[in-house]
């Protein structure tokens, strides 16, 4: 079986469709992070074909991705020069469960078209394994080794289940297939009379009598119902009263509540507090309506005094005070207005000294922009020459590890110019000594030929005598005739076979060391073609740093020469730099004198636009305040009534204000003063008024706060008490439920007529309240010794009995009882209906196995005659002892000869052994460590396939998880090599591995990447696999999985 292309979609880290093409490669490595989805691979390519994955027993529901609905994989397989393509899918069900899976096999001709269909898992399944010759464990043992199970046939396999692996591997079920045609008859035929057996067995204790064991399972199944109804019955009474108890007590704790909290006596009390309230309520209301009456006469005479004919007394008093500080204010003013003139005249001053400082400023400036536009041109020299020295800096530190690859790589290329020489001269003794051995079969093969006509005659000769008639001439044997004597016949074929064993091997070594002579020429070019693309890449980087340092041709060519010194070649980029800087410094220190006189110009014209200011401010200011005197004054004018106000008038322009008359103001304050008489006299008769107005005030508040001591809060307290007796009320007629109506809340403020109304009502439902709990109580005594009486007599019928005391315990006990009688009237029914069913089956059933015991009676003798015996078992011993002789001499190649598969012997189920060539002694391949083990196991499968495909077999591939971290470099180039030597043959050889060794010595390499998104492949180029193959770490390490993950994005 030989792969060809792969697509899997939804099997663990491949979420989406990913296909893999395998058409044209013979070796493979798939490389990646771990759980990035190599081994997913060969799990893809044995759920494919097998329908199940065998790698770590997982189930399919873990298999697949877990946000993938469906898993589908589709592997195109070549087989005995057939082409097939093999398709599965399984999709997610409902509570987390699988569908039924789909399987499809199809056979393709030459031209596409398609040839032979099967669909179906189980016609499939037969198919693949009869294409392939093996079974899912013999696969995972010959063509795929899984990761952490390679050493499974070589160590943890008994010999007998091995056997049995290598029968299916050899195809001893080709010449099985004789015996089969009978022997296929007479296992259906065992097959049927097992199950025939089986069933009868089921059946014997009523096989004698059915119809009887049917009359008792029919009365078993009435009685069983009948029980059942009446334990349900019992429960169902049970809990009845537990429900009538359970209620019983809850009446009884709300009639004991009602009891303790409605109090028709606490009514009476209250009543009786409220009547002489009522009586000095009526008094107080008397006495209010009198001095409520004066008050009113007092106010109207107060209200008939003028209060607006003219300006009041405060406007009279603050018409004096404004006309007594008019003379000083305008005063103010008119020096204001003066200070405002002198301001002004200032400010023109500093305008004219503030323009020439500007003009200083501006010429200053502009010399200094002219020189800071020299700056930037000498800073970009420096930042060049800089920038040319680092580049020299990194040109010259290429060019020395490029020196340094070119050495490595050169002896390199010695060594293996050496080892092609060494192999050169192994293969020219090989092939002496293969020509040496065929001369030497040839004459074994002569020697036998001879011997074979030897003994033909003396066998001819036996019994003659002479005189006789010749058998070969007719004629009679002369006298003195002896006859001819055995020549050694056994002698001359054991050297025969003894010569073709020696030239087959001797054929087999010149064979190999051909292929490991083409591999090493194929390595040998790769090196050579590697150390040119570095000369060439040095040529450049020397070419480059030349151009930087202005040394074109101070140089080697190619690396052909070690480089200048570091100092000599930087020096010239140095002193350009230094005088690059220089003029940057003397350019520096004349833009420091040029910005010093710009800072003084500034801080002349700052000092003249701060004196310019301040004039401008000063002149705000003066005018502020200047306009704030003079508005000031208006308004003091406008303040005064217009009766009373003097006439005067005042510019709008504060600078135009002069000498002002005041003979207006003095008539103002007359009339002013003759105002104020009058008002003092009005003021005189309101006081009287209102004092008394006062005392008739005072006296109502004294007879509100009379009222509201000895009615109002009395009248509040008892509104409360009795809506504090209302809720008890309430809540036990609510917990009783009773139809009783409850008197509506009254709410302060009330009336105490109205409240004596409520009082009364209230008592009254109290007692109403209290005749209906002594009611129920009565009632609820009378249900609880019901209920218990109930309880006790179920509690009586019960077995084991119950304690009627507890209801809870009666129910559940009764609730069980009746849930377990119900089952077992279930089953005794389900019994009686599953063998009436039968009933006819099985007396048709006696019948029909004795007609099958008398068949298989036939076909046994006729198996018999037709069955092989021992030539399997030495057909298969044969070509295991040929696997062994072949994987050991590559087991021999692996470790430089230190172990090699010992003789097995004649004895099929006879240990396997590995033999210690430096100690002499034979050990288990289990007290191997785990990379001998995994030495071993590689040479079993490379001898398996070898074996398999001198044979005609089906072994077309070999597939190997993981193992070589386990091994040094020289194992592991010796491993590679036997790989290499497989494949050059071609055959398919596919490793997975994180070692960089391995992907650096295959050509194929597919790199595997895990993100968000799932996993992908891509097949790496020959610089991608020298560029991971660096990493020393492998692709475990932080190094080898960033170079990966870097070419894979």
């Amino acid at each position: 079986m030989r792969p060809l292309r792969i697509t899997i979609e939804g099997l663990r880290s491949f979420r989406g469709e990913v296909p893999i093409d395998f058409a044209g490669r013979v070796q493979i490595a798939v490389i990646g992070d771990t759980g990035a989805g190599k081994s997913s691979i060969l799990e893809a390519m044995t759920y494919a074909l097998y329908g199940q994955t065998s790698l770590g027993g997982r189930s399919k529901k873990e298999l697949m991705n877990d946000t993938s609905d469906v898993m589908r994989v589709v592997l195109r397989f070549r087989v005995s020069g057939e082409e097939w393509e093999v398709t599965r899918v399984d999709r997610r069900a409902g509570a987390g469960g699988l569908r039924p899976p789909q399987a499809q096999l199809v056979r393709y001709g030459p031209g596409g078209e398609t040839l032979e269909k099967l669909e179906q898992v189980r016609p499939v399944n037969e198919r693949v394994q009869a294409l392939i010759g093996l079974d899912s464990d013999a696969f995972l043992r010959t063509v795929i080794l899984p990761q952490g199970r390679f050493a499974r046939l070589l160590v943890e396999d008994a010999p007998s289940a091995r056997t049995e692996i290598l029968r299916q591997v050899w195809r001893t079920h080709d010449l099985e297939a004789a015996g089969a045609v009978a022997g296929q008859s007479l296992g259906e035929v065992r097959t049927l009379a097992a199950r025939l057996g089986d069933e009868l067995g089921r059946h014997e204790r009523y096989m004698d009598d059915p119809e009887a064991h049917l009359a008792e399972l029919t009365s078993r199944a009435d009685a069983t119902s009948r029980r059942a109804d009446a334990l349900a019955d019992l429960h169902d009474r049970s809990a009845r009263a537990r429900d009538a108890l359970r209620q019983s007590e809850a009446t009884m704790s709300a009639v004991r509540r009602a009891d303790e909290r409605v109090t028709p006596s606490a009514m009476d009390e209250l009543a009786d507090r409220l009547t002489p309230v009522e009586s000095t309520q009526r008094k107080l209301q008397t006495d209010a309506t009198g001095l409520e009456r004066r008050e009113a006469g007092l106010k109207r005479d107060l209200s008939g005094i003028p209060v607006d004919d003219g300006p009041g007394e405060r406007e009279v008093a603050r018409t004096l005070a404004a006309l007594e500080a008019i003379p000083n204010e305008v005063a103010k003013a008119v020096d204001a207005a003066e200070s405002l003139r002198e301001a002004i005249a200032s400010e023109a001053a500093s305008a004219k000294h503030h323009v020439e400082t500007q003009e200083t400023l501006e010429s200053a400036s502009d010399r200094l922009t002219r020189h800071e536009a020299l700056g930037p041109p000498l800073a970009e020299a420096v930042g060049s020459a800089r920038e040319v020295l680092a580049e020299g800096k990194r040109w010259y530190e290429k060019c020395n590890g490029l020196q340094e690859r070119i050495r490595s790589t050169e002896d390199a290329l010695a060594s293996r110019k050496r080892g092609m020489a060494e192999s050169a001269v192994r293969l020219a003794t090989a092939q002496r000594e293969l020509q040496g051995e065929q001369e030497r079969l040839q004459r074994t093969e002569r020697a036998l030929s001879e011997a074979r006509r030897t003994n033909a005659a003396a066998a001819a000769a036996h019994g003659l005598c002479p005189g006789d008639e010749c058998p070969v001439c007719q004629g009679d044997l002369p006298e003195g005739w002896t006859p001819p004597q055995d020549a050694g016949l056994d002698a001359a074929r054991d050297a025969q076979r003894a010569a073709r064993l020696q030239a087959d091997e001797a054929s087999r070594a010149v064979a190999d060391l051909e292929g490991r002579q083409e591999s090493g020429q194929q390595r040998k070019r790769e090196t050579a073609k590697e150390l040119d693309d570095l000369r060439l890449e040095i040529a450049d980087a020397t070419n480059r740093l030349g151009s930087a340092a202005g040394l074109d041709d101070a140089f080697p060519s190619a690396g052909g020469g070690p480089l200048p010194g570091r100092d000599r070649i930087l020096a010239p980029i140095r002193q350009r730099l230094r005088e690059a800087e220089a003029k940057l410094d003397e350019h520096g220190t004349e833009a420091v004198v040029l910005r010093e006189t710009q800072t003084s110009a500034q801080m002349a014209k700052q000092s003249a636009l701060q004196a310019l200011n301040q004039a401008r401010s000063d002149i705000d200011r003066t005018r502020n305040t200047a306009r704030e005197t003079l508005d000031g004054l208006r308004q003091r004018l406008q303040s005064i009534p217009q009766s009373l106000r003097p006439q005067l008038v005042l510019p709008s322009d504060p600078t135009e204000l002069g000498a002002v008359d005041l003979v207006s103001v003095d008539r103002a304050s007359h009339r002013a003063r003759e105002r104020e008489k009058i008002l003092q006299q009005r003021d005189q008769e309101r006081n009287r008024l209102r004092a008394e107005i006062e005392e008739t005030g005072t006296a109502l508040k004294n007879l509100r706060e009379t009222r509201r001591v000895q009615v109002e809060e009395p009248l509040q307290a008892m509104v409360r008490t009795l809506s504090n007796h209302r809720i008890p009320v309430a809540d036990a007629v609510r917990e009783l439920s009773a139809d009783i109506a409850i008197p509506a809340a009254i709410h302060y403020p009330v009336d105490a007529g109205a409240l004596q109304i409520g009082i009364g009502h209230l008592r009254d439902t109290m007692a109403e309240v209290l005749a209906l709990s002594a009611n129920l109580r009565r009632r609820a005594l009378a249900t609880a010794d019901k209920a218990r009486d109930e309880a006790r007599t179920v509690a009586e019928q019960l077995e084991p009995p119950v304690d009627p005391t507890d209801p809870d315990a009666v129910v559940q006990a009764t609730g069980t009882a009746a849930t377990e009688a119900g089952y077992t009237a279930r089953a005794a029914r389900e019994d009686r209906a599953a063998f009436a069913a039968i009933l006819d089956d099985l007396l048709k059933l006696r019948e029909t196995a004795g007609e099958v015991a008398r068949l298989e009676l036939a076909l046994s003798d006729l198996d018999a005659a037709l069955k092989p015996g021992a030539f399997l078992k030495w057909l298969t011993l044969r070509r295991s002892r040929d696997l062994l002789v072949y994987a050991s001499r590559m087991l021999e190649e692996i470790t430089a000869g230190r172990y090699s598969f010992a003789d097995p012997g004649d004895l099929e189920d006879q240990q396997w052994l590995v033999v210690d060539n430096d100690s002499g002694q034979a050990r288990s391949p289990a007290s191997l460590s785990g990379g001998e083990q995994f030495i071993g196991s590689l040479a079993l499968a490379l001898g398996m396939v070898e074996m398999m495909a001198r044979s005609g077999g089906r072994l077309e591939s070999l597939f190997l998880d993981e193992g070589f971290g386990s091994l040094d470099r020289t194992n592991l180039d010796s491993a590679i090599e036997a790989l290499s030597t497989v494949a050059g043959r071609g055959r398919m050889v596919g490793v997975i591995s994180h070692v960089g060794a391995v992907a650096e010595q295959i050509d194929d390499v597919l790199a595997v990447k895990r993100d968000a998104t799932g996993s992908r492949v891509t097949w790496l180029s020959r610089a991608q696999r020298r560029e991971v193959a660096r990493s020393d770490t492998g692709f475990e390490g932080a190094s080898g999985a960033s170079a990966l993950a870097g070419l894979l994005d």
